[in-house]
């Protein structure tokens, strides 16, 4: 409330348009909406529009259940276009249960937002778009000691002797130079190829962790690299060649600070990894970018309440959920170490067995695999949007 919103229409360059601009801005949102049309839940969809702004805007999803409960899912945030036309465009999925869709262009802020041209078109149905069931992969950034130490056994715990198909694997995505360079804290070769042996995925990190959509400023690096300067190709690559030199087998990435371009992203290709883990928040479908993937960030502030209901969900809806962690440590080593993104080993121990759970049987089982092993179940064509 309290904000001044106008809407208009405007004839923009031949084309009528509908226009919101807002000022005195202190919260929610300002937006034109259409009026909910009917979708099938499960399948892929392309949403498009042509919009000028001169403020970050967002793309929301309003999902209408058949008993007229509605949910939202914000699908992009958009950086302002510097008040030139161009187009945004953002493919979703709908949730179990939704029957009709409508999509929200949003200014959140004082501005201006002109929008014209709105496209919805289904690419894939649900039964393409869906796996065969849900799917979790557990996945782990940094090489942390702790990771090692005290999630591992957690998850060995968890292993089904008799079914090892069922058994709780998870992936590593460990910065080489922490290794290479016995840095303290960090896990040694022996503990890397320990897992990798005992059915778990080791992946590339880069050697530094560097923001590397921040790089030639070597300010973005945790650690300083090697004569004092270094490139996303060098991050890239001599991750990959450090850690298979090591002995392990590096198939996935995970872009540090969830920084990638679409340079970057070619980069990781042209090296031979087959996928990478950025930081974006969702979940996945078969027809989800690999080299963009999804994830959901455990920390100590996100509650276990939401974090059990995100396995729920990619388990209703026969999704993909990636799960990344750091840490998992008591809470005083966290904040001794300075671990935003850490998670106790009690909270970590709630969540693996509320995995275990819906693995070994339930309403809606899902599976439990490494990030390199979903892969194959994955679409191998592209799609082509239908207007």
């Amino acid at each position: 409330s309290g904000n001044t919103a106008v809407y208009t229409y405007v004839d923009d360059g031949g084309s009528k348009a509908i226009k919101v601009s807002v000022t005195d801005y202190i919260s929610g949102d300002a937006k034109w909406y259409f009026t909910p049309v009917p979708v099938e839940a499960g399948a892929l969809y392309r949403f498009s529009d042509r919009y000028k702004s001169n403020a970050t805007t967002f793309m929301i999803a309003e999902y209408t259940k058949a008993d007229a409960s509605v949910t939202y899912e914000q699908i992009a945030a958009i950086p302002s276009s510097g008040g030139a036309w161009m187009t945004g465009t953002m493919d979703f999925t709908p949730p179990a249960g939704t029957v009709s869709v409508s999509v929200l262009h949003i200014l959140q802020s004082d501005g201006e937002l002109t929008t014209d041209n709105y496209s919805l078109a289904q690419l894939v149905p649900a039964s393409e778009n869906q796996f065969s069931q849900g799917i979790v992969s557990i996945t782990f950034d940094d090489g942390w000691l702790n990771q090692y130490e005290t999630a591992a056994p957690i998850l060995a715990a968890a292993n089904t002797l008799t079914a090892p198909a069922n058994n709780m694997p998870a992936t590593f995505y460990v910065m080489s130079g922490t290794t290479t360079n016995s840095e303290p804290g960090y896990m040694t070769t022996a503990n890397i190829l320990d897992l990798q042996s005992n059915g778990n995925e080791i992946g590339a990190h880069t050697i530094n962790h560097c923001n590397m959509t921040l790089l030639p400023a070597i300010t973005s690096c945790a650690f300083t690299p090697s004569g004092g300067s270094t490139t996303a190709q060098q991050e890239i690559e001599g991750s990959k060649n450090a850690l298979t030199l090591l002995g392990a087998s590096i198939s996935t990435f995970a872009y540090p600070n969830g920084g990638y371009t679409d340079a970057i992203k070619t980069t990781v290709s042209g090296a031979g990894i087959s996928a990478a883990r950025a930081i974006d928040a969702g979940f996945n479908t078969r027809y989800s970018d690999k080299y963009t993937l999804k994830t959901q960030v455990v920390d100590t502030a996100v509650p276990i309440g939401t974090i059990l209901g995100w396995i729920d969900t990619a388990a209703a809806n026969k999704t993909w959920l990636i799960l990344t962690f750091h840490q998992v440590a008591d809470l005083a080593t966290l904040q001794a170490n300075g671990d935003e993104g850490g998670i106790t080993p009690g909270d970590f121990q709630i969540i693996i067995d509320h995995i275990k759970e819906l693995r070994d049987g339930g309403t809606n089982p899902i599976l439990v695999k490494t990030v390199n092993s979903v892969l194959p179940l994955m679409a191998t064509s592209t799609v082509v949007p239908v207007d």
